[in-house]
């Protein structure tokens, strides 16, 4: 519901921001969604193919709650690949336990993702997609390991497991 209040804040937030458009609960910068991918379905489609938790993550670009995927536990060898369209994401050999509660990476496969700036809640940051479908899958931050420095903080329920399959590094 749109409240005086709101409305105030998102004008404020608009001026802060040199008029770029800003959602405050949810949702991302518009880069992506104006983007094509080569696997593409309708909302229709998208809401049969996916759980209500996935098509929140991956297409509303949400966030689970930390600590709630097994996939952050996750320490056998494979490759976690895009809920939506099946891509492979990332080899286990990439990954590593940040501490924040969400799978986390240090290095994407080659060519796996796309990444658009996201200015919600009053911050700038590097939101990582998936490069075949678009579907949101969490955030990038300079604050991970080496070689890369890199955090690749994914949602887990925009990935599935596979194990065993062989890894890219």
């Amino acid at each position: 519901m749109l409240t005086r209040r709101t409305f105030g804040l998102a004008a404020a937030a608009a001026a802060l921001t040199g008029g770029v458009s800003m959602r405050f609960f949810g949702g991302s910068s518009d880069a992506a969604a104006k983007e094509t991918f080569p696997v593409a379905h309708s909302d229709q489609e998208w809401r049969q193919r996916l759980s209500a938790e996935q098509y929140y993550v991956l297409r509303e670009h949400g966030t689970e709650r930390a600590g709630t995927s097994p996939l952050d536990r996750e320490k056998r060898a494979g490759v976690f690949h895009c809920a939506g369209c099946d891509q492979p994401l990332f080899g286990s050999a990439q990954k590593f336990d940040s501490g924040t509660g969400w799978p986390s990476f240090w290095q994407p496969l080659d060519g796996a993702i796309g990444t658009t700036e996201d200015r919600k809640f009053f911050m700038v940051r590097t939101e990582v997609h998936c490069s075949r479908c678009g579907g949101h899958l969490g955030h990038v931050f300079e604050d991970g390991p080496k070689p890369t420095g890199l955090r690749y903080c994914m949602n887990g329920v925009a990935m599935t497991f596979k194990p065993g399959q062989g890894q890219a590094s």
